[in-house]
């Protein structure tokens, strides 16, 4: 905001560098004073309790950007690994297998999802979810960015109604008529800046509370098409690959290299026993 300080400015929009070592001189003796001695300090309850709503929304807010990055990562991961463990399982069946065309077919479905069906969803995904919401983010961030500001206009409100009701009640108070008539003028900038800084923010942050869903109604339903179509695309050729894995030609397969393993197995057992080189017992005795 170019002047929303109400502070004084240079030709190019520079604030003022020894106003606003001014300033915060002047902000922090504020703040000293508060501690030492009895200054009356400007309180707004409504504001408070606005403002407590208003921070658990934003951290609300702060989540759900994190889970949808969160989100949006797992899902290209997803896609990534279920590839390379795809390419991997494709290794270990030769060439001569009966069952490696459904190793085949495993990882053309992978490929599909990561190199088909994924892209263009995350696309949509980037543009209909992530920037969007980083829109909502960037709104909260305004308005925290302007409840420091405010922070700062109560500390002048409070800063020169104190020093005018010191100069008010000074027994030299006729010989401070010029010194007076400046601060009055100040009390009276500051006063409209921080009052009309918390009318408008105190607005925003109610707003804020009130519409935090319709901040995401456009997310939601970006999400529900996007996931639609993520597992339904996605399932199209796990759907096929499901199909022709359960075709007879692939269940007589298994079961032969079941059995073929089942026996080698046993032979390796039987060698391990020691059975080598002794013939089997005879039912008869000799």
């Amino acid at each position: 905001m170019s002047d929303s300080d109400g502070e004084q400015q240079d030709g190019k929009g520079k604030k003022d560098f020894l106003y606003k070592v001014k300033a915060f001189k002047r902000r922090t003796m504020h703040a000293v004073a508060k501690t030492v001695s009895k200054v009356e300090v400007t309180k707004d309850e409504e504001y408070n309790m606005v403002h407590d709503k208003f921070v658990d929304v934003d951290a609300r807010v702060q989540r759900i950007n994190s889970s949808m990055q969160a989100y949006r990562a797992a899902l290209q991961n997803l896609a990534v690994c279920g590839a390379a463990l795809a390419d991997d399982m494709l290794e270990v069946y030769e060439t001569d297998s009966a069952i490696r065309p459904l190793a085949v077919m495993f990882k053309d479905a992978h490929d599909t999802l990561n190199e088909k069906v994924l892209p263009p969803l995350d696309t949509n995904y980037e543009r209909e979810v992530v920037e969007e919401t980083a829109k909502v983010c960037a709104r909260f961030q305004h308005i925290k960015d302007d409840d420091v500001r405010r922070s700062r206009y109560t500390s002048d409100y409070d800063h020169y109604r104190h020093k005018y009701t010191t100069l008010q009640q000074s027994p030299k108070k006729e010989k401070l008529g010029e010194s007076i008539r400046e601060t009055e003028q100040k009390l009276n900038q500051t006063s409209e800046r921080y009052h009309t800084m918390n009318e408008r923010l105190s607005a925003r942050l109610r707003t804020a509370d009130k519409h935090k869903d319709t901040f995401f109604n456009d997310q939601l339903f970006a999400l529900i098409r996007s996931e639609q179509a993520f597992f339904s695309q996605g399932s199209n050729e796990f759907d096929k690959l499901l199909q022709s894995s359960l075709e007879k030609r692939y269940k007589q397969a298994m079961q032969a290299s079941a059995e073929e393993l089942a026996r080698e197995d046993a032979a390796a057992k039987h060698l391990q026993g020691g059975g080598a080189g002794k013939l089997p017992s005879s039912s008869g005795g000799e």
